[in-house]
């Protein structure tokens, strides 16, 4: 994480974990933290976003096939792959939704897959 500053990223300034602390105490977010308590019953909720990573893999094989890699028999492969990935990913993605009993399930046009 050095090499990439990410640490340097996620950490707060004093001023920002002064905004987070002050927000926490208003009697709006507090009277929403009860209610997400309540709706956990003892369980801890599990939130999926689910990207598009179909895209992603369409652009390297896209980019692979530019530069020449690959036979017609492994580029059709990958067309394959392709193809199917999107049925499959969301079908697992949504698999995991089982495991709990409070879930949220989100499409998201960018980023990654997250399952907090």
């Amino acid at each position: 994480m050095t090499a990439t500053e990410l640490a340097v990223d996620c950490v707060l300034s004093r001023e920002e974990v002064g905004i987070v602390i002050k927000r926490l105490a208003e009697p709006r977010e507090q009277a929403t933290i009860a209610a997400e308590q309540k709706g956990y019953s003892g369980h801890p909720p599990v939130l999926v976003v689910k990207k598009h990573s179909e895209k992603k893999f369409s652009r390297l094989y896209d980019a692979g096939v530019t530069l020449g890699n690959g036979t017609e028999e492994k580029r059709e492969k990958s067309r394959e792959f392709l193809v199917s990935f999107a049925v499959e990913d969301q079908k697992n993605q949504e698999e995991i939704l089982t495991l709990p009993t409070v879930n949220h399930y989100v499409r998201a046009t960018s980023g990654h897959n997250v399952q907090v």
